[in-house]
């Protein structure tokens, strides 16, 4: 009995090779950056999940300047994550890096992550997440980003999908 419960403290992980966007997780996260973006994944979130799409983007248009009264409209800052709600699925957009910075900083993403986790939305949720880094062009090193995932979400009941596409 008690290897049972201790079974079903600890996080279930798997690490996928499927796109993200089609994952039946009930909080899929979503990498964007500070501004309105097209950009990569983005299109397919966009596709599948056009009301969220439309929440997180606010109307926003590529390279639209941001005026200090819609900051806080728009999504928050880098290091930060937005929850919308418009389906049987939630996303999760955590803002990874800016625009005219295309890397990923690996300061936001271990923010993201830990905020998520002072949250519990590791807890509440089973959650798909990208491995970021995976493509070359992110600029940060997935295994890093893996041990950030697994050291955060560790305690969860739930499963955690790593996702290789995004």
């Amino acid at each position: 009995q008690q290897v049972d419960s201790m079974k079903k403290s600890e996080a279930d992980f798997n690490i996928l090779e499927m796109p993200i966007a089609l994952s039946e997780r009930t909080l899929i996260v979503c990498p964007i950056p500070r501004e309105y973006s097209t950009h990569r994944h983005i299109s397919d979130f966009r596709g599948l999940y056009p009301l969220d799409y439309a929440y997180m983007s606010r109307g926003m248009k590529p390279d639209r300047e941001v005026k200090p009264e819609e900051e806080e409209n728009i999504i928050h800052e880098i290091g930060s994550y937005l929850l919308t709600d418009f389906g049987k699925q939630k996303i999760c957009w955590i803002c990874v890096h800016k625009v005219d910075h295309a890397k990923y900083q690996m300061s936001a993403i271990e923010d993201i992550i830990s905020a998520m986790a002072e949250d519990e939305l590791h807890k509440e949720f089973d959650m798909a997440f990208p491995l970021l880094g995976w493509y070359e062009v992110d600029g940060v090193d997935a295994y890093d980003v893996e041990l950030l995932i697994r050291h955060f979400f560790a305690d969860t009941p739930n499963i955690v999908d790593i996702h290789h596409k995004y």
